[in-house]
This record gives structure tokens, sequence and C-alpha cells, in this order.
């Protein structure tokens, strides 16, 4: 019994979890986009980040949830593009900014 509430209390914590990554999309991205682009001007960061959100517009909060990788935010681009390869032009664009 003890081993059922303990695996429910994870499972719940793991979902809150999940969907504050998807709460948070924005700071992750613009987080990422400071990372690989330090060296570009905040107005540029600003229109970077703004493009990459562009990219996972119009997801549903599960697929968001199931997506992100708040630890390492390249392997959510992969599970993108893995999940919709058709997204990769919006992705060549704001490497491209």
């Amino acid at each position: 019994m003890k081993r059922l509430l303990l695996l429910t209390l994870l499972g719940t914590a793991a979902t809150v979890a999940h969907a504050q990554n998807a709460d948070n999309l924005p700071d992750l991205v613009a987080a990422f986009v400071a990372e690989e682009r330090e060296s570009a001007t905040p107005e540029r960061q600003a229109a970077i980040s703004e493009c990459i959100l562009g990219a996972f517009e119009g997801l549903t909060e599960e697929e968001l949830e199931a997506m992100i990788v708040p630890e390492d935010f390249e392997d959510s681009f992969d599970n993108l593009l893995e999940a919709y390869p058709e997204r990769e032009e919006i992705v060549e664009v704001c490497e491209d900014l």
C-alpha cells in the first residue's frame, strides 16, 4: 500500500513538473537563446526567441509536456522535429536570424 501511494505521489509530481515546463516555455526558450547566441543583441535574442516559440505554436499542453526537456532544451527541438518534421523549416529560419 505504501508503495502504491508513493508511486501515485511521484506520478502527480511529474505531471505538475511537466505542466510547469509547458507554462515556462518562453523562459526556457529565452534562456536557450541567451546561451546559444550570447553575442547577439537583446533585440536579436528576443526575435530569435519569438521565432522559436512559433515552432511550438498550436501544440496542445499535453504535446508540449511530452516534448519539453528543460535540462537540455536542444532535446526539445529534437522531440518537436521528430513529431512534426514539417516544422524544421521554421527552426531553420530561426537559426538564420
